[in-house]
């Protein structure tokens, strides 16, 4: 995979793999950089893997809305991720650092992680297949400015994917009996 540490402000894009299972590929002009796989497709847990390392990425239920990352393989949280109302939230990490979510308008509605001085580090922008009600099919990822810490980058872009995905499943009826049960 290629780093997304050394690349400046850029367009990428996150596509869908071909087959049965659902997992998504962060494409850049020179290379993956980034895949976020469900392994289950009856559960919100999430590998997200990058050149810097891999986490996972899980909302647990509907009474708990708080979706946790870990590095993968462990116990401890890395950052939690807090929803607020109108599609934003705050992700928070175990050492302090924490990033907004801002919803963005648009059809389907994308998003984007700011820094506390609301700087946007991450921008995604989801475009919906040939059929709507099915599973996104790919969404643009503009990078910004890098946080402090580059290696967040990754964790951004695909933490940012994993909860759109999540939102076109609740938005869709035809999804939501299946959702429902995930959650």
């Amino acid at each position: 995979m290629k780093s997304l540490l050394n690349m400046k402000p850029t367009l990428m894009e996150w596509r869908r793999r071909a087959g049965p299972g659902l997992a998504y590929d962060l494409h850049t002009a020179e290379g993956i950089a980034a895949s976020l796989v469900f392994p289950d497709r009856g559960s919100t847990l999430a590998r997200v893997e990058t050149a810097e390392g891999a986490w996972t990425i899980m909302h647990p239920d509907l009474l708990n809305p708080v979706t946790t990352v870990r590095v993968a393989g462990a116990t401890d949280n890395l950052a939690l991720f807090y929803p607020h109302a109108l599609r934003h939230g705050s992700l928070e990490f175990s050492d302090g650092v924490a990033y907004d979510w801002a919803a963005l308008d648009g059809t389907p509605a994308g998003g984007a992680f700011l820094s506390q001085a609301g700087t946007p580090l991450v921008r995604l922008h989801p475009r919906l297949g040939l059929d709507p009600i099915q599973d996104l099919e790919s969404g643009m990822v503009e990078l910004g400015h890098p946080p402090q810490q580059a290696w967040r980058h990754g964790i951004l872009a695909a933490l940012g994917w994993y909860l759109l995905v999540l939102d076109h499943f609740k938005e869709n009826p035809e999804h939501a009996a299946e959702f429902s049960l995930r959650l």
